[in-house]
């Protein structure tokens, strides 16, 4: 499971950037995020990584899915009125920070895994999915 949103913000001297990292929107792959069953998985996961690291993080930022540690979330916000969750991170790989003000990167994605997926009751033929996030990528 995979979406991409375009980045919001980015400060180039502290590498912090902010953006939407997900919303219930039908998506390239044809399938709509179902924000009231997925918000409690990544509530869940952000307080974990929160506790793990003494409140340093709140999610762990990954470069294009892969095994670099990009940065951390230092903000997650969910917001019930848009169906969405946006955040804030800070990227500290120096390689990863400069593909970043290249412009290489444009957009968070989630990564994870389906905990369910069904037909989508208004959209025939559109599957509606609950997420388990296991991190954020640039």
């Amino acid at each position: 499971m995979k979406m991409f949103f375009q980045l919001q913000k980015i400060d180039e001297k502290t590498g912090i950037v902010s953006g939407r990292a997900v919303e219930e929107v039908l998506d390239h792959a044809g399938e709509i995020f179902d924000y009231a069953k997925s918000k409690p998985h990544f509530e869940a996961w952000s307080q974990n990584i929160s506790k793990a690291t003494d409140g340093k993080s709140v999610g762990n930022v990954r470069a294009m899915h892969g095994k670099v540690a990009a940065g951390k979330l230092t903000d997650i916000v969910f917001n019930d009125a848009e169906k969405a969750i946006d955040v804030t991170a800070k990227i500290v790989d120096p390689v990863e920070k400069a593909k970043l003000l290249d412009g290489v990167y444009t957009g968070f994605s989630i990564g994870g895994s389906y905990v369910t997926k069904w037909e989508d009751p208004v959209h025939k033929g559109v599957m509606r999915y609950e997420a388990e996030p296991s991190e954020i990528s640039i």
